[in-house]
């Protein structure tokens, strides 16, 4: 049985643009050999687009992912929105290459924004737009010192190790004193 839309459910959303997506949807619907309506990647990146005015990007309205990349399920498994958008858009992916915006904005979906590129080539434009590293973390430390690939501070961390160690000396000294004896018992 066919998958339909509640007309009564549609008067619940406030805002008007779903409801105007869902009867494009329901527009745009093709019947698939087993009876069910199946929608084209291309009706539902159009419909479940939000346009932003200041910036011309094409933001997904739907589910995201952790990184804020927009998903659509296609076929059988989910794939990020850009990757989507590109295919429908513009052409097929080349094997190895990977979908890179201009925008740097991850639910943007614009064809113009979008270019495919090696994994070198988006991390040396993260580098060069300042986005390095991805996870978020902060060059150097608070002290001025450079942090490693971990995002840690590896002088402050010896620093602290050294005073922690300097400032309980003599409790450190008694407990493996107290240990070392407890062996020599045993």
């Amino acid at each position: 049985m066919p998958r339909r839309i509640n007309p009564n459910r549609l008067g619940e959303r406030r805002d008007p643009s779903d409801i105007i997506s869902q009867i494009l949807l329901m527009r745009f619907a093709e019947e698939n050999a087993m009876g069910r309506k199946r929608i084209s990647v291309r009706s539902r990146l159009e419909v479940n687009r939000k346009v932003n005015s200041e910036t011309g990007c094409w933001e997904w309205t739907k589910s995201r992912g952790k990184k804020g990349y927009g998903q659509i399920w296609v076929v059988d498994k989910f794939i990020r929105v850009p990757r989507a958008a590109y295919e429908e858009y513009i052409g097929p992916i080349p094997e190895g290459l990977k979908v890179l915006h201009h925008c740097d904005n991850p639910p943007c979906f614009n064809p113009e924004h979008l270019f495919v590129g090696t994994q070198s080539e988006n991390i040396l434009d993260s580098v060069a737009k300042g986005r390095w590293p991805a996870s978020g973390h902060k060059k150097v430390c608070k002290n001025g010192h450079l942090k490693d690939y971990l995002g840690a501070c590896r002088i402050c961390q010896k620093q602290y190790k050294d005073e922690y160690y300097e400032l309980n000396r003599e409790r450190l000294l008694a407990y493996a004193r107290k240990r070392d004896r407890r062996k020599v018992k045993e």
